[in-house]
């Protein structure tokens, strides 16, 4: 759980990411999608997991750089 709270902050702090959505953490099973952040720019967005990991995606269609 430490683990998690500190990606959240790591993201929404020093990468100035704007989280939209917050749920509970410690009531969900391994793998669950528990926040989304999107980048300052827009261009990717972040999907938090209830095991501590994330994954970073980007939102740019084919025609973007």
């Amino acid at each position: 759980m430490k683990k998690m709270l500190f990606i959240v902050l790591f993201l929404a702090v020093t990468g100035n990411w704007v989280r939209v959505k917050a749920q509970e953490i410690r009531t969900y099973p391994v793998g669950t999608l528990l926040d989304v952040a999107y980048s300052p720019n827009g261009k990717h967005l972040a999907q938090i997991l209830s095991d501590g990991t994330f994954t970073v995606i980007s939102t740019l269609d084919s025609k973007g750089k």
